[in-house]
């Protein structure tokens, strides 16, 4: 869904976003800046894109993306507690590796807290491997996340 679009569903996003990311979508965002703090001070929430998946009108899991050079970019990975362990999270990738393929992108990326042996694993499912460059300076206080980077096979044009 386009950020217009996944406006509507912003209560939804914004409870997902808190379970899963405490403290990073503060209590006085209104939802109609929910996208945008999400989106971060990087991306514009026009060019950001949406995968929510539903389960009897409950958001279980979501994620969003974003083009970023040669890649599509996913961020906001979250699935909700009770759901996890059922393959959503792959299920929200698989989506973003065939919009990649849609766009004629020839990678998914994302970057990993690395003490996130769980997150690092389905990444590495979805055959992404570990970029080099990291997300901090040297001696920075908080640990850097890993980019980690899965090719996708872009169809010819037709």
């Amino acid at each position: 869904l386009s950020s217009a679009a996944a406006a509507a569903h912003a209560p939804a996003i914004r409870a997902l976003a808190k379970e899963s990311f405490p403290g990073d979508v503060p209590d006085d965002v209104s939802d109609d800046e929910v996208l945008s703090a999400l989106a971060g001070p990087f991306h514009d929430p026009a060019d950001c894109e949406w995968y929510l998946c539903w389960d009897a009108g409950e958001l279980v899991a979501m994620g969003l993306a974003v083009r970023y050079h040669d890649a599509l970019h996913v961020s906001n990975l979250a699935v909700a507690r009770s759901r996890r362990r059922r393959g959503l999270g792959k299920y929200v990738l698989d989506g973003a590796c065939a919009r990649a393929g849609e766009l004629g992108l020839p990678r998914v990326c994302g970057s990993v807290d690395p003490d996130a042996p769980h997150l690092l694993r389905l990444y590495r499912n979805i055959g992404a491997v570990a970029e080099t460059s990291a997300f901090a300076c040297p001696g920075a206080i908080v640990q850097p996340k890993v980019r980690m980077s899965a090719p996708i096979e872009v169809a010819a044009p037709v």
